[in-house]
């Protein structure tokens, strides 16, 4: 869902310490390198829909003062689908949002301050990463002849 208010889906697999599904990761990320030092899985549901997204908050934190706390500094937002097809890709180019309001998966990179740029490694025997494959499973799913596609 892309209300604020509305709590995140608990699909993301917790580490040690954590039950087995939590509804969110936290991963270190160095400005100048981009490296992130973690790897986060997520059991996506099955039943896929256009709300469903992975939504990244980015926080900079403070660590030369010795600060705990950390100063929020923009949202990004990654739609799984995107037109009814698997929109995951290896490499992301996404903006960052400064607010995430309402219906904040329509409002495109309004708010925009810069990119934040990330790879992704997809491994799933449910949907596939290979465009052909995945335009004709979207037309088995919505019944459309394939002549009328090709």
């Amino acid at each position: 869902d892309d209300n604020p208010s509305t709590p995140a889906l608990n699909v993301v697999y917790g580490s040690v310490h954590q039950p087995a599904f939590v509804n969110g990761a936290k991963t270190s990320v160095t400005e100048s390198k981009t490296t992130w030092f973690d790897e986060i899985k997520i059991n996506m549901p099955i039943d896929l829909h256009e709300k469903h997204h992975l939504l990244f908050t980015i926080i900079s934190r403070d660590t030369k003062r010795g600060k705990k706390s950390g100063t929020k500094l923009g949202y990004v937002v990654l739609p799984i689908l995107k037109n009814g097809k698997f929109n995951l890709q290896k490499e992301n180019d996404l903006p960052i949002i400064s607010e995430l309001s309402e219906n904040y998966l329509n409002l495109g990179s309004s708010g925009r301050r810069k990119n934040f740029i990330f790879n992704l490694r997809i491994v799933s025997s449910v949907y596939t990463m290979d465009p052909i494959l995945n335009d004709f499973f979207y037309l088995e799913k919505f019944n459309i002849p394939i002549e009328k596609y090709v």
